[in-house]
């Protein structure tokens, strides 16, 4: 697996990309989330690094109910959790996840949930029509065309 929280699995800097406001390749861009990780800690917000790989396995598990290979990775109460829409008014979103029909690609089922990075990526799981979509970008300018850009790109994918 190559996915870690705080820094990348990966030493190879060709495989690490560098994000808004950072220095360096592989560097969390997320000034808050950079000093948590910095102290020890762990934040919840920011400082993944990851594959379209890994996520991709990811979004299969999540497909197959918390399973993948065989094995039982989440519980039916995580699943139930993050397709389930928040009890607030007008909610457009589960624990976790975007809900939001704006959010996800032409054809989406009611039933999907995606997740988009500040820095330029975002996962798009339709659970009803049983597909995914992982789109990783390098985010620069403004945030709402990025987002956009990434939900075009995922309708692309899955024609």
């Amino acid at each position: 697996a190559d996915s870690s929280m705080g820094k990348p699995a990966a030493s190879d800097e060709t495989r690490l990309v560098r994000t808004l406001s950072t220095e360096r390749e592989g560097q969390i861009s997320d000034p808050h989330a950079f000093i948590i990780y910095r102290d020890g800690l762990c934040a919840g917000n920011a400082g993944m690094f990851s594959t379209a790989a890994d996520l991709a396995k990811f979004c299969r598990m999540i497909l197959n109910g918390g399973s993948l290979g065989g094995k039982k990775i989440l519980g039916k109460s995580y699943s139930e959790l993050i397709t389930a829409k928040s009890n607030v008014p007008n909610a457009r979103r589960s624990l976790g996840w975007d809900m939001a029909a704006e959010s996800m690609p032409q054809g989406f089922s009611a039933a999907s949930i995606t997740h988009s990075g500040w820095s330029g990526q975002s996962v798009f799981i339709d659970i009803e029509n049983k597909k995914f979509a992982v789109v990783l970008t390098v985010r620069s300018g403004d945030y709402k065309k990025a987002k956009a850009d990434r939900v075009r790109i995922a309708q692309e994918l899955l024609r």
